[in-house]
């Protein structure tokens, strides 16, 4: 257990230095060059006893070229966020007191690394004056250097040929034989790919380089590696992705088990779509002008609404360059983050949403500073779906091939039994979804394409793409016992080019409440049917289940009585009309209701015809209030608006006098002070008076009424049966 502590303390420190050559490419940074970076790993570490640990961690660096001779190059590296996961054991360096101590302490410090520049190698790492190299021989004896060759560098360590194809083959990261394959070369960058050494001391990776100065832009490199310390013998397996820090990609990477890595995905037969359907419009992608900024301790999520059900696909959406604000509108100058996208369905109304995460990336303690932004603002991309369908009808031997519309397609079996490889590559963020013929089940793997070394489990080919000359491109391995007549392949695409670009502002919960430009969300006041207007025209409802409601409102009801003849009883007690009235919400309208003079009972059966009689002293009428909505903040009410003489001082009391309609003539309620606050009758006027003097009506009002009282009375009759007792069969 010491010996496994101590290498996953090694490990974490490797961390903290994670992150790489024009006829070559060679690393040749310039004195005061910055890069930032993002780190993600995963590693097992298994003993020849079968004692297994699991170690992840990704963090974000910055290297910063701060001493360059001819011969070395010196970076000091600035460590920002970190997270790590050790068996059950989870912390993160954006938490208080979440994160060990000495880490805390590694962090503070930062790292200098030396580079020789001929060769491109690691010469040492050293934190707060500690060499890690001397460090490494007092843990682990002589032999470190494979070990010590692990650490992430910012280059890679041999000088790289920039014709394509072009090969060679070296000692690489402490492993020897290993051939390294220039894949792609373009004005700026170039590709390679490498792989070598034997069981037990192998890796095999990815990188793309910057042409000129030979800064990594991007690397996977899986790791295998056998360790001999005081005769015991330790595995160590290592997967980690390395990139330069850019919107729109994830700093992530799963935990990587050797005997679960290869496992197969289960897969429902089902029949493809008959027809893709597709939004067209910005108005229904750009549904809402603003979106919403949601907060969890030190994470923070971006979020978009749009108008479309579950069926419809709406493309990519891209968020990008992202500032954040406080309260008072003052920028917050905090490095930031924001991953790519995903969309999915609301489970109710036909609506989705794109959400992208924004990671904070600086060291220390980030909860305050999140809470702080008020809201952020994004450019949004929004690229158009282009998805196709097609179909792969297979030979006598099993195999179809298609190649149109940008995309080739390769069916064929594999070396193993029951199972084909389809193999996929298309334009840029291409990507296939796939059915079987005759709705038949299947099972699933993902690999990557080309492919990779035989010796890499499932999970780590497929992880490749990250650094591949062609990243949309992968295999499917499908796996069945019946071979398929066909299959059924869905092409997702989005448009080469952003059709909509513009500025979004994501606002936090509170943020939305308190500014006036936000639309509020849209709530109403009663949750059924609501008081009638004119009041004449009220009928009792709920006579057909046994119950007499007459929804008058608040100020209608208190003049009013009603009686019912003749009169009845119910359980020896007389039936009469009282109001039902909740204090604690506005379920329902203030009404006369009909029940026991103990109010015990309010359904009644088997009563026969019977005749109700209203009567009101005085009628009260909804008209047109002397209130002019603004035209683009139509649900801020400033409250010197409302008469003065009307004394209101609860909610109850305004709601009782004045009423905000939406186009369809529904009641609107009233935004909070307080999130989630509940609002109540008796709820003071001040919780729902904002710091400017007004109201903010949930939703968006098209009028406004306030209560007129005349003195004409109101007599009215109505005739009604009571319903039989319900029998168990009609219920």
């Amino acid at each position: 257990m010491r010996l496994l502590s101590i290498l996953v303390s090694v490990l974490s420190l490797l961390m903290l230095s994670a992150c790489t050559d024009n006829s070559s490419v060679k690393f040749a940074p310039k004195a005061g060059e910055k890069r930032d970076y993002r780190t993600a790993q995963t590693v097992e570490i298994t003993t020849d006893k079968g004692r297994n640990e699991q170690f992840t961690a990704k963090n974000y660096s910055t290297f910063e070229v701060t001493d360059l001779t001819t011969d070395q190059v010196k970076l000091h590296i600035i460590p920002g966020r970190m997270e790590a996961s050790l068996g059950t054991y989870d912390f993160r360096s954006s938490i208080p007191d979440d994160m060990p101590q000495a880490m805390q302490d590694a962090q503070v410090a930062g790292a200098d690394m030396t580079i020789d520049l001929e060769s491109g190698q690691l010469i040492d790492i050293n934190s707060s004056g500690e060499s890690l190299k001397k460090q490494l021989k007092q843990l682990l004896g002589d032999k470190i250097d494979n070990l010590f060759e692990q650490v992430s560098q910012p280059n890679l360590p041999i000088t790289v040929n920039t014709e394509q194809d072009w090969q060679t083959q070296s000692t690489l990261f402490g492993v020897h034989d290993v051939s390294l394959t220039v894949t792609k070369v373009d004005d700026s960058r170039v590709w390679v790919t490498y792989q070598g050494g034997s069981e037990g001391h192998r890796l095999a990776g990815l990188a793309i380089l910057d042409r000129k100065t030979g800064w990594i832009e991007k690397q996977v490199q899986t790791s295998e590696l056998e360790h001999t310390v005081k005769g015991k013998t330790i595995h160590i397996r290592s997967t980690q992705i390395i990139a330069q820090v850019r919107d729109g990609e994830d700093n992530y990477i799963p935990k990587i088990h050797a005997q679960w890595a290869n496992h197969w995905i289960d897969l429902e037969g089902f029949s493809p779509p008959n027809k893709l359907l597709k939004k067209a419009d910005p108005k229904q992608i750009f549904y809402k002008p603003n979106g919403t900024l949601t907060k969890d301790e030190d994470k923070l999520s971006l979020s978009l609404l749009h108008a479309a059900d579950k069926r419809e696909r709406i493309g990519d959406i891209e968020i990008f360059a992202a500032h954040a604000f406080d309260f008072a509108g003052n920028e917050i100058d905090t490095p930031m983050h924001t991953t790519s996208t995903f969309t999915r369905s609301l489970p109710t109304g036909k609506r989705k949403t794109t959400e992208a995460q924004l990671q904070l990336t600086s060291s220390g303690v980030l909860i305050d500073t999140v809470e702080k932004i008020a809201k952020v603002t994004a450019k949004v991309a929004w690229y158009p779906d282009e998805s196709f369908t097609l179909r792969l009808t297979l030979d006598d031997k099993h195999r179809a091939h298609y190649a149109e519309n940008g995309v080739e397609i390769d069916l064929k079996p594999s070396e193993q039994d029951n199972v084909y490889e389809v193999s996929f590559s298309g334009q840029p963020k291409d990507s296939m979804v796939t059915r079987l013929g005759e709705r038949q089940a299947y099972q699933v793997q993902f690999r990557a394409n080309p492919p990779a070394p035989k010796w890499l489990n499932a999970q780590e080919s497929n992880l490749r793409f990250e650094a591949s000359p062609n990243p949309e491109a992968h295999r499917i391995l499908i796996k069945t016992d019946t071979p398929p007549s066909y299959v059924d392949v869905v092409v997702q695409r989005s448009a080469s080019e952003a059709k909509v670009e513009r500025e979004v502002t994501f606002y936090s919960a509170q943020a939305q409440r308190f500014s006036p430009n936000v639309q509020p969300q849209t709530k109403y006041l009663f949750d059924s049917d609501q008081p009638a207007n004119p009041i004449p025209t009220v009928k009792p409802q709920g006579v057909e289940r046994g119950q007499v409601l007459f929804p008058l409102g608040a100020e209608q009801a208190k003049t009013c009585q009603a009686s019912l003849i003749p009169e009845a009883q119910e359980a020896g007690r007389t039936l009469i009309f009282a109001l039902n009235q909740t204090p604690e919400n506005f379920t329902h309208p203030v009404a006369l209701k009909l029940q026991t003079e103990d109010g015990v009972r309010e359904y009644f059966y088997q009563l026969g015809e019977r005749n109700i009689t209203l009567h009101c002293d005085s009628t009260r009428t909804w008209q047109p209030a002397n209130i002019a909505l603004s035209d683009t903040t139509p649900w801020v009410i400033p409250l010197a608006s409302l008469d003065k003489e009307k004394q209101l001082s609860t909610v109850g009391d305004l709601l009782s006098k004045y009423r905000f309609l939406d186009e369809n003539k529904r009641i609107l309620s009233l935004t909070t002070l307080a999130e989630n606050a509940e609002l109540a009758p008796q709820t003071l006027l001040e919780d729902v008076t904002f710091p400017d003097g007004t109201l903010r009506i949930a939703g968006v009002p098209a009028s406004v009424q306030v209560i007129s009282i005349t003195p004409t009375p109101i007599d009215q009759s109505f005739n009604v049966a009571f319903p039989e007792l319900p029998t168990e069969s009609a219920q």
